[in-house]
């Protein structure tokens, strides 16, 4: 999201994706632990359902496919669509709305609205990943042209 890249200057900083190293080893170890809780607590109550849904996974899908996925390229889909400038568009202490700031009437080329927020586009987008693609299993419900779950560890 644009509020974390405009937090760092140097450029090892960053991956290959354009974002945050240390965010995204946070992010990865987070969901490592988080994927043994839901095994352990899958293990401890058979008859229940616990969903888990990748959202890190679908994130990073989106930044590394975005024209495919219909939005733009380049470094676009780093760049806030609302904002005040720099290289992310985004200010802290100078949201969307403020005085100075830009607003574009179409934002859905975007993932980020305003730094902060991804696009009504980008929710789509993250909802057919997670959804059909098998990166939320189980789902809460059977959808046309789903994935399959992998098997129950």
């Amino acid at each position: 999201m644009p509020s974390y890249l405009s937090s760092a200057d140097a450029a090892s900083s960053y991956d290959a994706y354009g974002c945050l190293v240390s965010f995204n080893l946070l992010a990865h170890a987070h969901n490592t632990c988080l994927r043994h809780a839901i095994g352990e607590l899958r293990r401890s109550y058979p008859r229940a359902t616990v969903p888990y849904a990748d959202y890190f996974a679908a994130y990073l899908e989106i930044l590394g496919d975005a024209p495919c996925l219909g939005f733009e390229g380049g470094v676009a889909p780093r760049r806030a669509r609302c904002g005040a400038g720099g290289p992310y568009n985004f200010v802290s202490g100078r949201l969307c709305g403020a005085p100075g700031t830009t607003v574009c009437p179409d934002p859905s080329g975007r993932v980020s609205w305003d730094g902060i927020h991804m696009t009504q586009h980008t929710y789509g987008v993250m909802a057919e990943l997670l959804y059909r693609r098998g990166l939320a299993c189980p789902v809460p419900a059977k959808l046309p042209r789903q994935k399959d779950c992998p098997p129950r560890q």
